[in-house]
């Protein structure tokens, strides 16, 4: 695919985020620190029972996790 200079910057400066701001895929409801407490939250405000198969927050290790900004420990 070819642009022009013009268009290829335009491009490129829609995923550049003014200074102080974050991305906000780390934040929110399903964040990693408090995933499990807000999926719980919900499942009490729905009235949902919680499934048997699926891991509690004290079953997973986050010491093991790889970290979600880089990927490195």
């Amino acid at each position: 695919m070819t642009f022009a200079t013009g268009e290829f910057i335009r491009c490129f400066l829609i995923h550049v985020l003014p200074k102080g701001l974050h991305r906000i895929r780390h934040y929110g409801l399903l964040a990693r620190g408090a995933c499990a407490d807000n999926v719980a939250r919900a499942r009490e405000l729905l009235a949902v029972r919680e499934r048997e198969d699926e891991p509690t927050a004290t079953s997973v290790d986050t010491a093991k996790l790889p970290c979600p900004c880089c990927g490195g420990a």
